[in-house]
Protein backbone atom coordinates (compact mmCIF):
# COMPACT_ATOMS: atom_id res chain seq x y z
CA UNK A 1 0.00 0.00 0.00
CA UNK A 2 2.89 2.76 0.88
CA UNK A 3 4.74 1.67 -2.53
CA UNK A 4 1.46 1.98 -4.34
CA UNK A 5 0.63 5.29 -2.95
CA UNK A 6 4.38 6.96 -3.66
CA UNK A 7 4.51 5.80 -7.25
CA UNK A 8 0.78 7.44 -7.35
CA UNK A 9 2.32 10.57 -5.86
CA UNK A 10 5.10 10.73 -8.04
CA UNK A 11 2.91 10.47 -11.10
CA UNK A 12 0.82 13.52 -9.98
CA UNK A 13 3.47 15.47 -9.56
CA UNK A 14 5.04 14.09 -13.32
CA UNK A 15 1.71 15.64 -14.34
CA UNK A 16 1.93 18.68 -13.06
CA UNK A 17 4.98 19.44 -14.71
CA UNK A 18 3.59 18.39 -17.82
CA UNK A 19 0.16 20.53 -17.56
CA UNK A 20 1.71 23.65 -16.52
CA UNK A 21 0.80 26.08 -19.49
CA UNK A 22 3.40 27.91 -20.91
CA UNK A 23 3.18 31.98 -21.06
CA UNK A 24 2.34 33.01 -24.48
CA UNK A 25 1.01 36.45 -26.26
CA UNK A 26 -2.75 36.00 -26.80
CA UNK A 27 -5.36 38.36 -28.43
CA UNK A 28 -8.35 39.02 -26.56
CA UNK A 29 -10.86 40.83 -28.94
CA UNK A 30 -14.68 41.94 -28.95
CA UNK A 31 -16.59 42.52 -32.67
CA UNK A 32 -19.31 43.95 -33.06
CA UNK A 33 -21.22 43.51 -36.36
CA UNK A 34 -24.43 44.78 -37.52
CA UNK A 35 -25.31 44.96 -41.05
CA UNK A 36 -22.66 46.81 -42.80
CA UNK A 37 -21.26 47.98 -40.04
CA UNK A 38 -18.01 46.14 -38.19
CA UNK A 39 -15.97 47.32 -34.93
CA UNK A 40 -12.93 45.36 -33.45
CA UNK A 41 -12.13 45.99 -29.95
CA UNK A 42 -9.01 44.88 -28.81
CA UNK A 43 -9.85 44.37 -25.03
CA UNK A 44 -6.45 44.06 -23.92
CA UNK A 45 -5.21 47.46 -25.61
CA UNK A 46 -7.82 49.36 -23.92
CA UNK A 47 -7.22 51.05 -20.55
CA UNK A 48 -9.31 51.45 -17.21
CA UNK A 49 -11.53 54.67 -17.08
CA UNK A 50 -14.03 56.02 -19.58
CA UNK A 51 -15.57 57.77 -21.54
CA UNK A 52 -14.21 56.36 -24.91
CA UNK A 53 -14.29 55.13 -28.38
CA UNK A 54 -12.76 54.77 -31.74
CA UNK A 55 -13.74 54.17 -35.42
CA UNK A 56 -14.75 56.63 -38.04
CA UNK A 57 -18.37 56.71 -39.46
CA UNK A 58 -20.50 54.32 -39.20
CA UNK A 59 -18.33 51.67 -37.64
CA UNK A 60 -17.81 54.28 -34.55
CA UNK A 61 -18.07 53.05 -31.13
CA UNK A 62 -17.83 54.51 -28.02
CA UNK A 63 -18.49 53.70 -24.25
CA UNK A 64 -18.92 55.24 -20.81
CA UNK A 65 -16.65 52.96 -18.95
CA UNK A 66 -14.63 50.11 -18.83
CA UNK A 67 -12.65 48.38 -16.83
CA UNK A 68 -9.97 45.92 -16.86
CA UNK A 69 -8.53 43.53 -14.48
CA UNK A 70 -5.74 40.89 -14.75
CA UNK A 71 -5.02 38.33 -11.96
CA UNK A 72 -2.80 35.17 -13.05
CA UNK A 73 -3.65 34.01 -16.58
CA UNK A 74 -7.24 35.26 -16.32
CA UNK A 75 -8.31 38.44 -18.07
CA UNK A 76 -11.49 40.10 -17.08
CA UNK A 77 -12.93 43.20 -19.27
CA UNK A 78 -15.98 44.91 -18.40
CA UNK A 79 -17.98 47.23 -20.59
CA UNK A 80 -20.72 49.69 -19.57
CA UNK A 81 -23.42 51.35 -22.19
CA UNK A 82 -21.09 50.51 -24.98
CA UNK A 83 -23.29 52.63 -27.99
CA UNK A 84 -22.60 50.41 -31.79
CA UNK A 85 -24.70 50.53 -34.80
CA UNK A 86 -28.00 51.88 -33.25
CA UNK A 87 -27.57 49.27 -30.19
CA UNK A 88 -26.84 50.00 -26.24
CA UNK A 89 -24.41 47.05 -25.34
CA UNK A 90 -23.15 46.22 -21.67
CA UNK A 91 -21.53 42.69 -20.69
CA UNK A 92 -20.56 42.61 -16.63
CA UNK A 93 -17.31 40.50 -17.53
CA UNK A 94 -15.49 39.43 -20.53
CA UNK A 95 -13.12 36.43 -19.38
CA UNK A 96 -10.44 34.62 -20.75
CA UNK A 97 -7.54 32.51 -18.83
CA UNK A 98 -4.93 32.00 -21.74
CA UNK A 99 -2.95 30.10 -22.37
CA UNK A 100 -5.19 28.25 -20.04
CA UNK A 101 -4.68 25.43 -17.11
CA UNK A 102 -4.49 22.38 -16.07
CA UNK A 103 -8.17 22.27 -15.51
CA UNK A 104 -8.96 23.68 -19.16
CA UNK A 105 -8.91 26.74 -21.34
CA UNK A 106 -12.02 29.06 -20.87
CA UNK A 107 -13.75 32.15 -22.57
CA UNK A 108 -16.76 33.62 -21.53
CA UNK A 109 -19.54 35.98 -21.38
CA UNK A 110 -21.89 36.85 -18.77
CA UNK A 111 -24.40 39.82 -17.89
CA UNK A 112 -25.23 41.25 -21.52
CA UNK A 113 -27.73 43.52 -22.10
CA UNK A 114 -28.19 44.39 -25.41
CA UNK A 115 -30.94 47.81 -26.15
CA UNK A 116 -32.21 48.41 -29.58
CA UNK A 117 -32.16 52.15 -30.01
CA UNK A 118 -34.42 54.12 -32.85
CA UNK A 119 -32.68 54.03 -36.15
CA UNK A 120 -31.17 50.30 -36.19
CA UNK A 121 -32.71 48.32 -38.81
CA UNK A 122 -29.80 45.41 -38.84
CA UNK A 123 -29.36 42.55 -37.02
CA UNK A 124 -26.67 42.86 -34.39
CA UNK A 125 -23.44 39.68 -33.61
CA UNK A 126 -21.52 39.96 -30.64
CA UNK A 127 -18.57 37.93 -31.03
CA UNK A 128 -15.71 37.54 -28.16
CA UNK A 129 -12.23 35.67 -29.44
CA UNK A 130 -9.07 34.36 -27.23
CA UNK A 131 -6.36 32.69 -28.95
CA UNK A 132 -3.34 31.85 -27.30
CA UNK A 133 -5.02 28.56 -25.33
CA UNK A 134 -2.35 26.03 -24.46
CA UNK A 135 -2.99 22.62 -23.44
CA UNK A 136 -1.39 19.03 -23.12
CA UNK A 137 -1.67 16.81 -26.65
CA UNK A 138 -4.94 14.74 -24.74
CA UNK A 139 -8.43 14.43 -26.24
CA UNK A 140 -10.73 17.27 -25.04
CA UNK A 141 -14.15 18.38 -25.24
CA UNK A 142 -15.82 21.46 -25.55
CA UNK A 143 -18.59 22.83 -23.88
CA UNK A 144 -20.85 25.28 -24.46
CA UNK A 145 -23.54 27.12 -22.84
CA UNK A 146 -25.26 29.78 -23.22
CA UNK A 147 -28.35 32.00 -21.37
CA UNK A 148 -30.93 34.91 -21.93
CA UNK A 149 -34.05 36.38 -21.86
CA UNK A 150 -36.21 39.18 -22.30
CA UNK A 151 -37.25 41.72 -20.50
CA UNK A 152 -40.56 41.31 -19.21
CA UNK A 153 -42.30 43.56 -20.72
CA UNK A 154 -41.13 43.02 -24.25
CA UNK A 155 -43.53 42.69 -26.78
CA UNK A 156 -41.55 41.18 -29.60
CA UNK A 157 -40.29 37.80 -29.91
CA UNK A 158 -36.56 37.74 -31.66
CA UNK A 159 -34.38 34.97 -32.94
CA UNK A 160 -30.91 34.32 -31.56
CA UNK A 161 -28.17 32.21 -33.11
CA UNK A 162 -25.29 31.16 -30.80
CA UNK A 163 -22.08 29.24 -31.96
CA UNK A 164 -19.15 28.29 -29.51
CA UNK A 165 -15.95 27.21 -31.86
CA UNK A 166 -12.29 26.01 -31.08
CA UNK A 167 -9.86 26.21 -33.75
CA UNK A 168 -6.42 25.26 -34.36
CA UNK A 169 -3.91 27.76 -34.44
CA UNK A 170 -3.57 31.21 -33.66
CA UNK A 171 -6.95 32.20 -35.33
CA UNK A 172 -9.06 35.11 -33.99
CA UNK A 173 -13.08 34.35 -34.81
CA UNK A 174 -11.72 30.70 -36.94
CA UNK A 175 -13.60 27.81 -36.89
CA UNK A 176 -11.38 25.05 -36.68
CA UNK A 177 -11.19 23.26 -40.82
CA UNK A 178 -9.28 20.61 -39.51
CA UNK A 179 -12.23 18.76 -37.11
CA UNK A 180 -15.21 19.46 -38.48
CA UNK A 181 -17.16 18.60 -35.47
CA UNK A 182 -15.63 21.20 -32.86
CA UNK A 183 -18.30 23.90 -33.93
CA UNK A 184 -21.55 23.87 -31.41
CA UNK A 185 -24.36 26.48 -32.14
CA UNK A 186 -28.19 26.49 -31.48
CA UNK A 187 -30.68 28.65 -33.14
CA UNK A 188 -33.75 29.63 -31.31
CA UNK A 189 -37.05 30.25 -32.27
CA UNK A 190 -38.88 33.31 -31.36
CA UNK A 191 -39.53 33.24 -26.84
CA UNK A 192 -42.08 34.84 -24.71
CA UNK A 193 -40.67 37.10 -22.39
CA UNK A 194 -41.22 34.80 -19.48
CA UNK A 195 -39.34 31.89 -21.53
CA UNK A 196 -35.39 31.92 -21.72
CA UNK A 197 -32.92 31.38 -24.02
CA UNK A 198 -30.83 28.74 -23.38
CA UNK A 199 -29.29 25.83 -24.69
CA UNK A 200 -26.02 23.24 -23.57
CA UNK A 201 -23.92 21.04 -25.84
CA UNK A 202 -20.86 19.04 -25.55
CA UNK A 203 -18.17 18.30 -28.54
CA UNK A 204 -15.32 15.87 -28.28
CA UNK A 205 -12.29 17.36 -29.62
CA UNK A 206 -9.00 15.21 -31.24
CA UNK A 207 -5.73 15.66 -29.50
CA UNK A 208 -2.96 17.52 -30.62
CA UNK A 209 -0.83 19.56 -29.84
CA UNK A 210 0.41 23.95 -30.13
CA UNK A 211 -2.07 26.14 -29.56
CA UNK A 212 -6.04 26.91 -30.15
CA UNK A 213 -8.80 29.58 -29.97
CA UNK A 214 -11.88 29.90 -28.62
CA UNK A 215 -15.02 32.16 -29.92
CA UNK A 216 -18.32 32.29 -28.73
CA UNK A 217 -20.65 34.32 -31.03
CA UNK A 218 -23.82 35.80 -30.67
CA UNK A 219 -26.42 37.14 -33.25
CA UNK A 220 -29.57 38.60 -32.37
CA UNK A 221 -32.35 39.19 -35.19
CA UNK A 222 -35.34 41.08 -34.54
CA UNK A 223 -34.74 42.79 -31.22
CA UNK A 224 -37.79 45.20 -30.62
CA UNK A 225 -36.77 48.75 -29.68
CA UNK A 226 -36.30 50.61 -26.18
CA UNK A 227 -35.35 49.63 -22.93
CA UNK A 228 -38.75 47.90 -22.28
CA UNK A 229 -37.67 44.93 -24.95
CA UNK A 230 -34.01 44.94 -24.51
CA UNK A 231 -32.15 40.79 -23.73
CA UNK A 232 -31.67 40.79 -20.34
CA UNK A 233 -28.80 38.22 -18.35
CA UNK A 234 -27.29 36.82 -21.33
CA UNK A 235 -23.93 35.15 -21.35
CA UNK A 236 -22.07 32.76 -22.83
CA UNK A 237 -18.81 30.12 -22.62
CA UNK A 238 -16.65 27.67 -23.97
CA UNK A 239 -14.86 25.71 -22.18
CA UNK A 240 -12.46 23.13 -23.56
CA UNK A 241 -11.90 20.43 -20.67
CA UNK A 242 -9.30 17.63 -20.94
CA UNK A 243 -10.62 14.50 -21.08
CA UNK A 244 -7.57 11.63 -20.43
CA UNK A 245 -4.02 11.11 -20.10
CA UNK A 246 -2.21 10.05 -23.67
CA UNK A 247 -0.10 7.36 -24.36
CA UNK A 248 3.03 9.34 -24.33
CA UNK A 249 2.67 11.37 -21.56
CA UNK A 250 2.24 7.73 -19.38
CA UNK A 251 5.41 6.58 -20.62
CA UNK A 252 7.04 9.95 -18.80
CA UNK A 253 5.15 9.02 -15.89
CA UNK A 254 6.55 5.23 -15.87
CA UNK A 255 10.05 7.12 -16.51
CA UNK A 256 9.51 9.44 -14.03
CA UNK A 257 8.57 6.72 -11.15
CA UNK A 258 11.52 4.31 -11.67
CA UNK A 259 13.95 6.02 -9.46
CA UNK A 260 11.61 5.99 -6.59
CA UNK A 261 10.50 2.52 -7.66
CA UNK A 262 14.27 1.88 -7.27
CA UNK A 263 14.30 3.77 -4.03
CA UNK A 264 11.92 1.68 -2.51
CA UNK A 265 13.16 -1.36 -3.58
CA UNK A 266 16.83 -0.67 -2.14
CA UNK A 267 15.14 0.02 0.94
CA UNK A 268 12.96 -2.98 1.28
CA UNK A 269 15.99 -5.24 0.66
CA UNK A 270 18.02 -3.70 3.12
CA UNK A 271 15.53 -4.04 5.74
CA UNK A 272 15.01 -7.68 4.52
CA UNK A 273 18.68 -8.53 4.98
CA UNK A 274 19.53 -8.84 8.50
CA UNK A 275 23.65 -8.34 7.77
CA UNK A 276 22.88 -5.26 6.14
CA UNK A 277 24.93 -2.68 8.00
CA UNK A 278 22.82 -0.10 9.85
CA UNK A 279 23.39 3.79 8.90
CA UNK A 280 25.64 5.37 11.41
CA UNK A 281 24.16 7.96 13.85
CA UNK A 282 24.34 11.67 13.65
Amino acid sequence: MCVRRFVYAAALAVVGVLAAPPTSQAAFLLQLTSGTQSATIDLDALSTGGPGGTGTGTNQYTYTFFFKETAGNTTTGVFTNLEFGGYTISAATNITNSPGSPLGGNLSLNGLTITRNAGSAEDLTVALTATGYNLPSVQKSLDSNFGARLNTLAQTTPVIDFRSSYATGNNPFGDDVSNTGTTDGSNFGPRAPQEPYSTSSQTSLNSGTGTYTLTNVVTITGLGFGVGERLDQGGSSALVTPLSVPGPAGLVLVAGAVPFLALLRRRRSRSADPTAEAPAAA
